[in-house]
């Protein structure tokens, strides 16, 4: 099996214009895909209430979507709507992922999951669910982010609290992270068709 190129120049040259800002007391998330019932939305956004239960903090979520306006009265019906930010579709995502502290994502099956291999290359730690088929291939079955059950919010929530409260955690799980995301760029994804393709066709002459 061969993964996805989630990574190219082009990426790179929209994330090299981006800073990421001074550490701060307010926790920064962020959040990217359609609004549509795979993402699990929900499920998100009860866990970003249980994490305003312990501090500041503020969920940007990028992506458009039918759900738009129920997740907005979701939003309100769990008294955090002050808190999320749905910013729609964005040309330049990284920039957010760049500014984020974390970037969480509930998803309850993905393809593979280009844009959690994305948020490591910013250089920003993970807490993506453990759905088929993509996220614990990527994270390495949590080696290098971490893994949550699919449709526990309170998981999720404690995840994300007990990531963002350790600084060393935090910082290691930034650099495995970068590390393994260098594993789908369209370089090194390109090497293993090229390998694919030669080895096949000794075997073929």
């Amino acid at each position: 099996v061969i993964h996805n190129a989630a990574w190219d120049e082009n990426a790179q040259r929209m994330r090299s214009s981006c800073e990421r800002p001074a550490p701060s007391d307010h926790l920064n998330l962020v959040a990217c895909g359609r609004l549509a019932a795979q993402k699990d939305y929900p499920s998100l956004l009860r866990a970003f209430k249980l994490i305003l239960n312990e501090r500041s903090a503020t969920l940007r979520i990028l992506g458009t979507g039918e759900l738009r306006s129920r997740l907005d009265e979701l939003s309100t019906e769990l008294g955090i709507q002050e808190h999320v930010v749905f910013l729609g579709f964005e040309s330049n995502p990284y920039k957010y992922f760049v500014s984020a502290d974390i970037f969480v994502m509930s998803s309850i099956f993905e393809g593979f999951g280009n844009v959690v291999v994305e948020a490591m290359m910013c250089g920003t730690p993970v807490v993506v669910t453990d759905c088929p088929f993509g996220p614990g291939e990527i994270l390495e079955s949590g080696k290098v982010g971490e893994l949550v059950p699919v449709g526990k919010p309170e998981v999720l929530a404690e995840k994300v609290l007990k990531l963002a409260s350790n600084p060393e955690l935090m910082a290691r799980r930034t650099g495995l992270g970068k590390l393994r995301a260098e594993d789908f760029t369209v370089q090194r994804i390109g090497e293993r068709y090229l390998d694919y393709f030669i080895g096949n066709k000794r075997l073929d002459g």
